[in-house]
């Protein structure tokens, strides 16, 4: 599991500080997550419910993921390789 930004005592001082703002910014949600919130992703991960995804990366960051990747110089690409399809990153054409 891959969590963004969580509303703890951690990361607290920062996220009610000047950062604060900016991290909520980057958001399409406008706010962090809370610990509850990343606490439901694990139960439910330890359930049945996911017993065909494996070896997948769950990102829990209220999309803020979708926004990192953009204008980086590289972008998702569905790939075939030997161990099936994919995700892998290609460079982009400038």
């Amino acid at each position: 599991m891959a969590p963004g930004w969580v509303d703890t005592d951690m990361a607290a001082e920062y996220l009610h500080g000047a950062g604060g703002a900016a991290v909520r910014a980057q958001s399409p949600l406008n706010r962090v997550a809370s610990a509850e919130e990343i606490a439901a992703t694990v139960l439910w991960l330890a359930t049945e419910a996911p017993a065909f995804a494996t070896g997948a990366i769950v990102d829990v960051n209220g999309a803020s993921y979708l926004r990192s990747w953009r204008g980086r110089g590289w972008r998702p690409r569905i790939s075939m390789n030997a161990a099936g399809p994919g995700l892998r990153r290609t460079p982009t054409a400038r």
